[in-house]
């Protein structure tokens, strides 16, 4: 038995059979079997030939079983399952009860599978045959899969090539690179092969689902496909995880077989089968046990499996694929599926069909939010028509648009009146609405270029067929909503409208056709509209209901409006189409656009000289003026009438003067305002007041005072444009008093003064005290300080004079000059006098404050001990005496006695003192300030009245009045009574006319004017009491 042992391992298989007969005795088929358990894969010939020698059939089937599971090539499984199947033949014959099974006169599966059931031996071949037919089914299909390149193998395939087996040979550590760097040109990068099918082998021994699956994740369709169809039976109920392992992104063309379809009842059919055997072997009759696997659907289960798929392809963004889905199914019978693909089909258009982003193609510039660009099923049946409609052409641009609306859009809006028709909610007319909706919000969002494409493709001259809007009223609604409620009012945007005007239809019905009740839309929108309120929808609802009359005149008011906007734009002062709406009937609005127009040619349109935007000519001024003249025509229909109609043509020319005079062209405005041929256009009096206007706004602007240059020499030059009236001398004057002003370095609030402070100033005779106190020379020049507040604006007011010598009669007693300060003194008591002889030129009260401060001023020089010359100090304080109120005398009497006292016997120092005036023509060297503001003893004010009188005879000598005049004449009567002791105060004598008249009448005031202290009659002061009251 050893010996027979190491010839079967030996494989010396005749020597065996020879020797087990001779010596030992044993039968062959002892022999066969121990060989064959011998051999670990035999060959067919060796399974055939030891086969052969067996003579028991179940040992046969087992062996033969054994071996065909184990093949590794098909020739082997080839010659096991014949043998195996006529052992099983002759075990089966052995089953009585099998009998009627192998004949075929019984097909019953429930009864074989409970014979099976009870009886091994039935239920061991039942088991052996179905495997066999299994095992020789998947050979054949892997030998019509695969058999082929199994013969021919692709050496690409094996993924070794020459150099790849020189390099696995030896070298293998080696870099390819070397150190240097170089060599990386050289490396040699494997294609990608697609995955290899499987092993022979292991398609057998593997479960047939799991092959399918492979092949499914791999996308080896046609692979799948065959082994669908040569194994349906066994794979159908694992359909759907077959599907699954389908790759989302494939056709489903390429796979439609596997899909299910559904039976002429609408149940799911099952796949159309191929299989290699027409007739299945009776003991196929008993199918195998099941674990998994999904049953036949019915028609609402199919629908359903569909339309999730679909849902979820879509999800993935897979929408071509999804339609591709169910445009198969649907040709497959499967119900239900009408509108998904309805909807795919739109979704496809959305994600396929439009246009990309022009920037940037990661980039969306859709109008829709970050949200609504979500392209999954769900969020595209959650959005609202106008949404999708927006969707559409969110990336359109205005070569494509027209286009876009017509092969993505129109076709939308069919399908929805479609589904909305057969859902019983007719719509007819959401498209239209849809349209005219997007066309106005392109205007609203100035979306300009997009509207002219859309209205060009609208033209009344296209077929009708191929207009976007297809209504000629409609067209018009749309324009006028459009180009009135767009608030770009630029150059560039002009260009875009008027393009679109030129788009528009004519209508029959002219202006003799319409009538009075024929609406409009300055009556829709008055001049108390807001223009944010003048928007693209608001102005479709007005012109909806515009018959094509109300259209025509409306067309052909807008022509007129736009030709006004370009002429505003010309002028750099753009204007939105609606200001002509709410400024028709506004002369308000009218005469302010006006005026900015100008102005704006001043700054901007036209400019200054210099500046940029300047006219190049004087002739684009004079064009100017002719078109705001002509924008004044009005027309028989007030609706056709130019912009500023409500202004006359003196009107616009005042403002266009002034706009002219503003840009600094005075000789342009002189030119213009006496042409060579024809009338002025204006009154010499506007003339005047344009100019004196011009010049105070540049003087108000000045920064600086000095009129030779800045905006202080515009003003000045300003008035050179018209004839030089006394009013324009007048602000001439004005303007040189400012620079000289302004030359003295005069401060305000710590900073230089600026000349609109000094228009503005409510007494401009401060400037001049400031003059005065910070220049010490000033006061020697009274005439040109005169001169200077005649300019200013006080020329014919002699208060303002008097008050002016007044602060020089100060500045010079400040500085000493007593002479000088006399000479101003005597100055402003003839300024007074003549004052008092024109009492109908002023008020009462300002003769009166005139004489105040005449009086005080030469008390206070009068009185002052450091002025030597006594005469000319008697002289003042008799002028003094003379204008003071009566109420003063008292205090000036005492000082006038004592000097008239010095001067009627001099002592030596006066004597001497004297000569030096004389010599020195009046001034001192200054004293200290406690002597020159010595106080007056009370105890003078206690004279007696003989004294007092004994000196007005001689004070009246002093005076220097040719004719009379009493102090304080203008005051009023209640304004001088005053109380004192009981007793009323007097008021002062009447003038009387001549030199004796006034020295009498001096005589009489200044006794009246004491007659309180001395015990004056008491009578006189009665009389005087009631003939002034």
């Amino acid at each position: 038995m050893q010996r027979l042992s190491e010839l079967i391992k030996a494989g010396k298989w005749e020597e065996a059979l020879s020797y087990s007969a001779s010596p030992l005795g044993l039968p062959g088929t002892y022999v066969a079997q121990l060989h064959l358990l011998a051999l670990e894969q035999p060959t067919a010939a060796q399974l055939v030939e030891l086969l052969s020698h067996v003579t028991e059939p179940e040992w046969i089937a087992t062996a033969a079983l054994q071996v065909a599971r184990k093949a590794t090539v098909p020739a082997l499984v080839d010659a096991a399952v014949p043998a195996a199947l006529a052992a099983t033949d002759q075990l089966a014959q052995a089953v009585k009860a099998l009998r009627p099974y192998i004949a075929g006169d019984l097909e019953a599966p429930e009864q074989l599978a409970e014979l099976c059931r009870i009886d091994i031996a039935a239920r061991k071949v039942c088991v052996i045959r179905r495997t066999l037919f299994s095992l020789q089914d998947r050979t054949q299909t892997w030998v019509l899969l695969w058999g082929a390149a199994e013969q021919h193998p692709d050496p690409k395939a094996s993924g070794k090539d020459k150099g790849g087996e020189k390099d696995g040979a030896g070298g293998g550590d080696e870099d390819p690179v070397s150190d240097d760097g170089e060599g990386w040109d050289e490396l040699n990068v494997p294609p990608l092969v697609p995955p290899t099918h499987p092993p022979f082998a292991t398609f057998l021994r593997q479960p047939l689902l799991t092959t399918a699956t492979s092949l499914a994740s791999s996308a080896d369709l046609d692979s799948l496909l065959v082994l669908c169809r040569r194994h349906a039976t066994e794979l159908w109920p694992d359909r759907f995880t077959i599907i699954d392992a389908i790759p989302e992104w494939t056709d489903p063309a390429r796979y439609l077989d596997l899909l299910p379809r559904a039976d002429q009842d609408g149940n799911e059919a099952a796949w159309e089968s191929e299989p290699w055997r027409e007739t299945a072997d009776w003991a196929e009759l008993v199918p195998p046990k099941r674990t998994t696997g999904t049953p036949a659907f019915s028609p609402e289960q199919l629908t359903a499996y569909y339309v999730d798929r679909s849902h979820r392809l879509a999800q993935f963004g897979l929408v071509a694929v999804a339609l591709s889905l169910v445009q198969h199914c649907a040709s497959r019978g499967v119900a239900g599926l009408d509108e998904l693909g309805e909807d795919l089909s739109l979704l496809s258009k959305l994600v396929y069909d439009r246009p990309t982003p022009v920037s940037t193609p990661s980039t969306s510039h859709s109008l829709l939010t970050d949200a609504e660009e979500d392209l999954s099923l769900e969020h595209w049946r959650s959005l609202s028509p106008a949404q999708v409609f927006r969707a559409y052409l969110a990336h359109s641009t205005p070569s494509t648009l027209p286009t876009d609306i017509r092969r993505l859009v129109l076709p939308y809006l069919s399908v929805i009146e479609s589904r909305l028709e057969r859902t019983g909610s007719a719509d007819p007319e959401l498209g239209t609405r849809l349209l005219h909706e997007y066309v106005l919000e392109l205007a609203s969002t100035a979306q300009l270029e997009d509207l002219v494409a859309v209205f060009a493709a609208s033209k009344p001259t296209l077929p009708r067929h191929e207009r976007v809007i297809k209504d000629d009223p409609d067209l018009a609604r749309l324009a006028l909503a459009c180009l009135y409620g767009t608030r770009d009012a630029s150059g560039a945007s002009l260009v875009h409208l008027g393009q679109i005007f030129e788009c528009l239809p004519a209508f029959s019905e002219s202006l003799e056709d319409t009538s009075s009740a024929t609406p409009t839309l300055f009556a829709v929108f008055p001049s108390t509209a807001r223009p944010s309120s003048i928007t693209p929808p608001v102005l479709m609802d007005a012109v909806r209901t515009f018959p094509p009359a109300a259209l025509s005149l409306a067309l052909d008011a807008l022509d007129v409006h736009l030709s006004t906007a370009e002429t505003f734009a010309r002028y750099s002062v753009p204007v939105a189409l609606s200001w002509f709406l709410t400024a028709h009937d506004d002369e308000k609005a009218q005469r302010a656009w006006a005026t900015r127009m100008a102005r704006t040619s001043a700054s901007g349109g036209g400019g200054r000289e210099g500046d940029e935007g300047e006219f190049e000519s004087e002739d684009e001024w004079e064009a100017l003026m002719e078109d705001m003249v002509n924008l004044t025509q009005s027309a028989d229909q007030p609706e056709l009438s130019k912009a500023f109609w409500k202004l006359d043509r003196t009107d616009v020319l005042r403002i266009f003067f002034a706009g002219l005079l503003a840009a600094g062209k005075f000789g342009l405005a002189k030119s213009l305002f006496n042409p060579s041929s024809g009338e002025s256009p204006l009154d010499p009096s506007v003339e005047e007041e344009l100019v004196i206007s011009a010049s105070r706004e540049f003087y108000d602007n000045a920064e600086t005072g000095n009129l030779h240059k800045g905006d202080m020499k515009l003003a000045f030059d300003c008035l050179s444009a018209a004839p030089q009236t006394p009013t324009i001398r007048k602000e001439r004057d004005f303007i040189e008093a400012t620079s000289r002003l302004c030359s003295y370095k005069i401060h305000s609030h710590g900073v230089a003064v600026s000349p609109i402070e000094i228009r503005l100033s409510k007494d401009r005779l401060d400037f001049v005290a400031q003059l005065l106190g910070s220049n010490e020379d000033a006061y020697r020049h009274p005439d040109v300080v005169l001169d200077l507040v005649a300019k200013l604006g006080y020329r014919d007011d002699r208060l303002a004079q008097i008050r002016v010598l007044a602060m020089i009669a100060a500045s010079g007693l400040q500085a000493g000059d007593f002479a000088r300060a006399a000479d101003v003194c005597d100055q402003m008591v003839d300024a007074v006098e003549l004052l008092r002889k024109s009492p109908a030129s002023s008020p009462p009260s300002a003769i009166s404050e005139a004489a105040e401060v005449a009086w005080q001023n030469c008390f206070q020089l009068g009185k002052h001990e450091a002025f030597l010359d006594l005469e000319r100090r008697m002289r003042l304080l008799g002028q003094a005496l003379v204008l003071c109120p009566g109420n003063k005398i008292a205090t000036l009497l005492p000082i006038w006695t004592r000097l008239e006292d010095r001067l009627a016997a001099p002592s030596s120092t006066d004597r001497r003192q004297s000569l030096a005036s004389s010599t020195n023509g009046g001034a001192t060297s200054p004293l200290s300030a406690s002597y020159l503001h010595a106080q007056i003893s009370p105890a003078l004010a206690a004279e007696t009245a003989a004294a007092a009188t004994r000196t007005l005879s001689r004070a009246a000598a002093f005076f220097p009045f040719g004719g009379g005049g009493g102090g304080g004449g203008g005051r009023d009567g209640k304004e001088r009574e005053k109380e004192t002791s009981g007793q009323r105060m007097p008021e002062s004598p009447p003038r009387a006319q001549g030199e004796e008249g006034l020295r009498a009448g001096i005589s009489s005031r200044l006794t009246a004017g004491v007659g309180w202290l001395i015990g004056a009659d008491d009578a006189l002061e009665d009389r005087r009491y009631r003939e002034s009251a």
